[in-house]
């Protein structure tokens, strides 16, 4: 076999079993031809096993060129942003959860109100007695209602009326009624009766809020996520062109070898950058694979089947980027919204919730002396009556050591008040300045795809004139990749920026999401 053919079989790609398998067969097929021309084997034998060679050459050709092979083909799955931002909020198992919380709330909140709406009603029954003469007696009830009262500290309004029934005159008769307003009043504790509804109205809007930030991270996440599966696909389509042209580099120096216009060492270099383009794409798609059986499993809540591919379009083929960089431009010149936003963080409410707390227990510990006045008015068949009670604490040997607790503990809250707001306007006016910083970068693009097109320019014209090698040539054009993949990279930063920020502001990013949408 002429030497081409045998530099042919050594440079064979062999990372697939396919590849390895024809390299094998089609060295067998010339050893035998080899073996049966030195024996002199007949000449029909040698004509059916060069037939049957030649089949397995062809069927070897057809596997390496990559002709269709028998088994599944991939599929390949078609993935927007929009549709992985949807499905990704329709069954993150956080969401859910936040949903389900936000409605145990709701009805939180619908039944408090409906105690201070409807009274709770009792009925009570006694049947007669069962003797050995038979059933005696008469059948007595009561029924009794309470309704609470939003007034003073507390306030109970009941009222009872009881009956009885005998069977023997078929005769009912109303016993016994009562009506009863109670209340008490505490001057340290006034609103104690609207108290528990406030609480369960609270209670409400964090988890509504809580729901608004738990969708905002899983967007955030999503388009995260997806960005950088959609970066590793273009590396992967990069290194596919890098290894295709190793190839036609290798091939080109073994004709260059052949008519000795190419040294034996610098055709050994060839055939390692194009080990080098195997490694890599081998490298480069396992990982792609890798991250997008996680993007599918952990942000979209599907399993990829075996041989299936994602096929992501680009992000900003699916949202109006101009509409996106106006608002990053008028955010990041923003500070009046970023100083009121300061507000509505969850630290400060929680420090400032603090601070009010610990002026009430300084109030209570000041005024402990103040008397709690109970007072009761009922109303019965027998006539109406009033009373009351009057409790006053006069001694108390630990209220002056209370009083100078609660006014430290105070001071702590206000000075700890302090400090997370200050902390929350340095992170609020550090993501400002990111975003700011990520819109700079974003300007300086023109002028930068401008100088490396000149610089790649200049590279082509040194390389054809053969004052580049084949290595510092290979370094230029991976350089301009870097940065067109950088480019890439630097949108992305302003759209990740502008969510953040926005998510911190208390904005609900999925209706902001959807205006952005073309």
């Amino acid at each position: 076999m002429p030497a081409p053919c045998e530099d042919l079989f050594t440079s064979l790609p062999r990372d697939r079993p396919s590849h390895f398998i024809a390299f094998r067969i089609m060295r067998f097929g010339r050893l035998v031809i080899d073996g049966m021309l030195q024996r002199k084997t007949p000449t029909q034998t040698r004509r059916l096993c060069l037939i049957a060679c030649c089949t397995l050459w062809i069927l070897s050709f057809g596997s390496l060129c990559g002709l269709p092979q028998d088994g599944p083909d991939s599929d390949l799955l078609d993935l927007t942003i929009e549709q992985a931002v949807g499905q990704a909020l329709a069954v993150h198992p956080e969401i859910t959860e936040a949903q389900l919380l936000l409605q145990v709330a709701e009805l939180e909140l619908d039944a408090e109100k409906a105690t201070r709406l409807v009274p709770e009603l009792d009925l009570k029954i006694v049947p007669p007695d069962v003797t050995p003469e038979g059933i005696s007696g008469s059948v007595e009830g009561t029924l009794s209602g309470s309704l609470a009262l939003p007034v003073a500290t507390s306030g109970v309004l009941s009222g009872s009326i009881g009956f009885q029934w005998d069977p023997d005159a078929d005769e009912l008769r109303w016993e016994t009624w009562m009506l009863t307003v109670s209340g008490k009043l505490d001057f340290l504790d006034l609103d104690a009766g609207t108290t528990q509804l406030q609480h369960k109205r609270d209670a409400v809007d964090d988890a509504r809020q809580a729901l608004v930030q738990v969708g905002n991270d899983v967007l955030i996440e999503t388009i995260d996520a997806y960005a950088a599966l959609a970066a590793e696909q273009r590396l992967v389509a990069q290194a596919e062109a890098d290894l295709a042209e190793a190839r036609q580099s290798y091939d080109q120096a073994i004709a260059d070898r052949e008519a000795g216009w190419l040294s034996e060492h610098e055709l050994l270099e060839a055939r390692l950058r194009l080990f080098d383009a195997e490694i890599e794409l081998d490298e480069r798609t396992s990982k792609l694979a890798e991250q997008q059986s996680s993007f599918c499993r952990e942000s979209l809540g599907l399993e990829m089947a075996d041989g299936s591919e994602l096929v992501l379009t680009p992000i900003f083929d699916a949202i109006d980027w101009d509409l996106v960089v106006r608002a990053a431009e008028i955010l990041a010149q923003e500070d009046q919204r970023l100083l009121t936003a300061i507000e509505g963080f969850a630290s400060v409410i929680a420090a400032e919730q603090a601070v009010v707390e610990a002026e009430e227990n300084l109030y209570e510990a000041r005024y402990d002396v103040l008397p709690t006045v109970a007072v009761s008015a009922r109303w019965n068949e027998t006539g109406w009556q009033i009373g009351g009670e009057i409790s006053v604490d006069l001694v108390a040997p630990e209220r002056h050591a209370a009083i100078e607790i609660a006014q430290i503990e105070l001071d702590l809250a206000e000075t700890r008040a302090e400090a997370v707001r200050s902390d929350a306007e340095n992170t609020l006016f550090d993501q400002r300045d990111a975003l700011a910083q990520a819109l700079q970068d974003l300007d300086r693009l023109d002028i930068e795809r401008e100088r490396w097109a000149l610089e790649a320019e200049i590279a082509e014209l040194q390389h054809d004139a053969g004052l580049l090698s084949e290595g510092e040539w290979n370094d230029s054009l991976a350089e301009q990749t870097e940065f067109a993949e950088s480019a890439q990279t630097r949108q992305i930063d302003v759209l990740i920026e502008i969510l953040e920020l926005l998510d911190v502001l208390g904005t609900d990013l999925q209706e902001t999401w959807e205006e952005w949408l073309r």
